[in-house]
């Protein structure tokens, strides 16, 4: 089982999640826990999503459920959990959709610039482009790094 998140949200991924059955039984096992907020499954990749309230419990909690219910197998790779803190900077609601517009629009703007000869518009937009590339690469860079 491969994990990964931090406090307050949890990825669980292992072959035995693709499995409608099992994953409704640890759904169901999950959300008996107090401070359980959400269990989501995607069992194409085979993964769950936990959401949890971490003044009413904690990712030990969370593991000891999902070791109950893996096969033993899994349960002897669940020892190498990566937790991760969320990335420092602003964490706003909607942030990945503010710098994606971000990047749209100050490309979009760019573009037209360069293509209306008016150099101004086009280094002032192709700045605040890269300010938003640079914020999208910043949070991004387990991702890219990995």
């Amino acid at each position: 089982m491969k994990t990964s998140g931090f406090e307050g949200r949890f990825r669980a991924r292992d072959e035995a999640f693709k499995v409608a059955a099992l994953v409704g039984a640890v759904r169901d096992a999950l959300l008996a826990v107090p401070g359980m907020v959400e269990v989501a499954d995607n069992r194409r990749v085979g993964s769950l999503l936990i959401v949890y309230d971490v003044s009413a419990t904690n990712s030990a909690a969370v593991l000891d459920v999902l070791g109950r219910f893996l096969p033993q197998d899994s349960r002897g790779a669940a020892k190498v959990c990566r937790f991760s803190r969320p990335a420092v900077g602003f964490t706003l609601p909607g942030k990945r959709r503010m710098i994606n517009a971000g990047l749209l629009a100050s490309f979009v703007a760019s573009a037209a610039g360069a293509g209306l000869h008016l150099k101004a518009l086009h280094v002032a937009t192709g700045i605040i482009f890269s300010a938003f590339a640079g914020i999208h690469m910043f949070d991004k860079r387990q991702t890219l790094l990995s």
